[in-house]
């Protein structure tokens, strides 16, 4: 679903014919989609003006704050550097003396002084000393070049016995031996593979301790203890391979303090490997302070001595796109995914040396590919060599991350489906057989509800290469969810018992999941296959007796997801083997209303409409009010699940179509019945006996809801009541035995909710910086006209959506509840009357 503050964009192609035949990842109309949405300014990268007008470092971008100027910016490294380095696009360099002001660092926040292409900044290759040592250093990063295309073409074979004649003996070659082993025990977390990975990895941290340069004294070395990392000076004072060496230094660490906590279980680990962490970014960060100094020597340089002196500086520190790619890597994973936390654990980080930045982060990943979000910039085309930074591919990876997974998990405000585009078409045409990137390519199908191509294209990746099995588990994985969307249980079975059977990840999950999928398959039998049914369930009922033994722990504590699973699964045996739409619960956890198509939102719609009038009528037929036990954990479940159905459809974004006329009234129905499912949730949580996590959730959903219409002020306070683990509230007048336990900050899913609605804060209050919504108006409404006026500059299809959200809130207090409960009633009949030409297909979950 596209928020509406996420929807006002320009539209724009500016893609040849040629294109779209020679890419089918282009051809794809949503990708023809421009985003005119923009991060700040002074982190757009430029990569259409000359490059000789460029200037600035790509790390300076979110520290710089000088005044901006009307004359061109000083040259940058590219510029400088020898002919036979200089990209084969650039313009002729011209000897105009800059002025002073050219010279000095742009203002990043003006239009003209974007942030330049990486690229621009280190193409030094060709000015390096001719030295034994970087003669060794180029001949051993053309192999490791050689092996990663290999890797990433799915020769992976032939990638790991080309690289092992170098192991122990290179440092560049050791690191890409160990990196295939690491990824390799990822996956499949057999304890074999792991210590492999293990070993592999000392070795590449001994190799690059030994290339390290080594304090000149003990002063040099209480310098950098006190500082934290290593000094300018001693950079500076390094030569080509001893700067590579921290830079692997710091890589390698990192990567065995991940695969080390989630290998040593204990808390001690955790802690340990936490300071070998913060020790790679003090390195990461001080290797980034150098490159900033470094380009304003070479600005310096230039403007003393135009065309000669910036040149000079550039070959004297002999600075190369593999060196800068893996720090621009490094530093835009940290800041990105640090970004990512919680407001309150971002500060606490930020006490022991941690910082994260988003869009600064985005920005030095976009800068070392020369991506951009301005879709009028036309991305940068360069053929693999043994120059293309060894990084580039794997910052593409966390860029397609970033806008095509991470979405899919919590709200992300500035994610790009047609930036997206743009880096997979470019990576696909040169690894056309990449399963990493195919992958990439289902799942920005996937997102834009385009399942049945999803599902084609994850087949393909999986058969694309037999080498990693572990490789097709993540493809299968995703096709299990996919089939769950589309209601075809029984392919979704066969895709989570071939990960339950074969995957290490989360034995507890992937159990789970077949489980109910099984479930759901043999409630669905009839009774001409009684005896198939019997013998499902009973299958069901062993599955669900291993799910809890199956548990993981990750420094000393449960992965909550699993707890999540565990508990569902004793609950089934509780109720003597019975749960209430467990299937539609796991596409909720999952965020999968979020991709799934509207004919299936809206057969779904039908049948928890209909769960939720059977549960009423048994409600009114007890005398206690609940037929059964944990009957309230049911009703407000299928409340909830109600609630999001009809927010998505009332929300839903066709990717395929650009403009359509929408039903205001229907959309109005569509609003109004969403808000008074998650209301009705609010009034009977206090009932829940198990399932608590379902009012938090109910919340966070009603806060996107209010987000979405632009009541500001109400979204903010149903976030407020997340993030604060306010308890659930009980009526005065309930009896004492009738009240629930304290169930504050104890319920299941707690980080997820409470990642997503950071996130959604995040969002708010970016859009009221924008100006999308007033800041101050009450109830999501102003004054008069005013009221109306939200972008201004939206499709009249999006237009019409604000007007819609926006009668919801006036006709509310108007009286118009009788024309919405006509539609209601509309909707129903048309749904009703599908169902009775066989078009849906609803299981019977009755309680005998």
């Amino acid at each position: 679903m596209t928020s509406i503050t996420n929807k006002f964009r320009s539209l724009g192609n500016n893609k040849s014919e040629k294109d779209f035949v020679d890419n089918p990842i282009l051809a794809d109309k949503s990708l023809q989609k421009s985003s005119s949405k923009q991060r700040p300014q002074s982190f757009m990268p430029s990569i259409t003006r000359p490059l000789s007008q460029v200037s600035a470092s790509p790390f300076k971008a979110y520290n710089n704050n000088s005044n901006a100027t009307s004359t061109p910016a000083a040259p940058t490294l590219s510029t400088l550097s020898s002919a036979s380095s200089v990209d084969i696009d650039a313009p002729k360099r011209t000897r105009n003396k800059p002025t002073r002001a050219a010279a000095s660092m742009p203002n990043l926040n003006a239009r003209s002084a974007m942030l330049p292409n990486l690229r621009s900044l280190v193409r030094r290759s060709h000015s390096h000393t001719s030295t034994d040592e970087n003669s060794r250093l180029d001949l051993d990063l053309e192999i490791v070049r050689q092996g990663l295309d290999l890797f990433l073409n799915s020769q992976m074979s032939e990638a790991e016995t080309l690289l092992f004649d170098g192991y122990k003996t290179s440092m560049y070659i050791t690191l890409g031996y160990s990196f295939i082993n690491y990824l390799k025990a990822l996956m499949t977390f057999q304890a074999a593979d792991v210590e492999k990975a293990l070993e592999c990895l000392r070795q590449t941290i001994n190799i690059a301790s030994s290339l390290r340069k080594k304090d000149s004294g003990l002063m040099e070395t209480l310098s950098n203890l006190v500082r934290g990392g290593t000094g300018i000076g001693t950079l500076k004072a390094m030569t080509r391979v001893q700067r590579h060496a921290e830079l692997v230094y710091a890589e390698v660490y990192l990567l065995k303090a991940i695969i080390s906590i989630i290998h040593d279980e204990t808390f001690v680990a955790f802690i340990r490997e936490g300071l070998n962490i913060r020790s790679s970014y003090t390195i990461y960060r001080s290797l980034q302070k150098f490159l900033e100094i470094v380009d304003a020597e070479i600005n310096e340089a230039e403007f003393a001595d135009p065309g000669l002196g910036g040149a000079r500086v550039a070959a004297l520190y002999e600075i190369d796109e593999h060196l800068t790619s893996g720090v621009a890597l490094g530093i835009g994973l940290f800041n990105l995914m640090l970004s990512l936390l919680p407001t309150t654990v971002l500060k606490v980080i930020e006490i022991i040396g941690f910082s994260g930045d988003r869009p600064a982060g985005l920005a030095v990943l976009e800068s070392i590919g020369g991506w951009s979000l301005d879709s009028s910039l036309v991305p940068l085309t360069v053929q693999l060599s043994s120059d293309t930074g060894l990084r580039r591919q794997f910052a593409d990876m966390a860029l397609l991350f970033y806008h095509t997974v991470l979405p899919s998990t919590m709200p992300c405000k500035d994610a790009s489906p047609a930036l997206a585009g743009r880096i997979l078409a470019h990576n696909l045409a040169l690894y056309s057989r990449s399963p990493f990137f195919l992958y990439f390519s289902a799942h920005l199908q996937q997102t834009q509800r385009r399942i049945p191509q999803a599902i084609a294209s994850y087949e393909t990746a999986i058969a694309i290469q037999g080498d990693w099995k572990q490789l097709h588990h993540i493809c299968y994985w995703e096709v299990g969810l996919c089939r769950m969307v589309m209601q075809d249980y029984t392919e979704a079975l066969h895709a989570s018992e071939i990960l339950s059977k074969e995957s290490n990840w989360s034995k507890a999950v992937y159990t789970y999941h077949r489980a109910v999928c099984a479930y759901v398959v043999a409630i669905g039998l009839g009774e001409e296959k009684k005896e198939e049914k019997e013998m499902m369930l009973n299958e069901v009922q062993g599955l669900m007796e291993n799910v809890p033994g199956l548990m993981r722990r990750i420094a000393g504590k449960s992965i909550p997801i699993e707890k999540f699973v565990s508990r569902k699964a004793r609950k089934f045996l509780f109720q003597s083997n019975y749960l209430f739409l467990p299937n539609l619960e796991l596409l909720l956890v999952w965020n999968c209303y979020e991709i799934m198509p509207l004919p299936q939102l809206r057969r779904i719609t039908s049948l928890v409409d209909a769960e939720i009038t059977r549960l009423e009528i048994a409600q009114l037929s007890s005398a206690t009010g609940a037929p059964y036990d944990n009957f309230y954990d049911d009703l407000c479940l299928a409340q909830f699940l109600r609630g999001v159905l009809l927010r998505q459809q009332a929300f839903f974004s066709d990717p395929d179509v650009l403009v359509s006329d929408p039903d205001l009234a229907h959309h109005h129905a569509l609003v109004t019945r969403a808000l008074d499912s998650f209301r009705a949730v609010f009034h009977d949580a206090w009932r829940i006996r198990f399932d608590h996590y379902i009012y938090y959730f109910s919340r966070y959903e009603m806060g996107r809801t209010l987000l979405l219409m632009g009541d500001i002020r109400a979204a903010r306070d149903e976030f407020a009541i997340v993030l604060s683990r306010q308890s659930i509230p009980v009526p005065a007048d309930a009896e004492p035995g009738a009240r629930p336990p304290e169930v504050k900050g104890k319920y299941s899913l707690e980080n997820m909710v409470i990642f997503k609605t950071h996130n959604s804060v995040a969002e708010l209050d970016e859009m009221e910086k924008e100006g999308l919504f007033p800041a101050g108006r009450a109830n999501g409404r102003g004054s008069g006209d005013a009221s109306r006026t939200v972008s201004g500059n939206g499709t009249p299809e999006e237009e019409v959506e604000v007007e819609a959200t926006l009668m919801v809130l006036e006709e509310k207090d108007e009286g118009g509840e009788d024309e919405v409960k006509t539609v209601v009633d509309e909707e129903k009949e048309v749904e009703q009357l599908e169902m009775s030409e066989g078009k849906t297909k609803v299981t019977d979950y009755a309680i005998d």
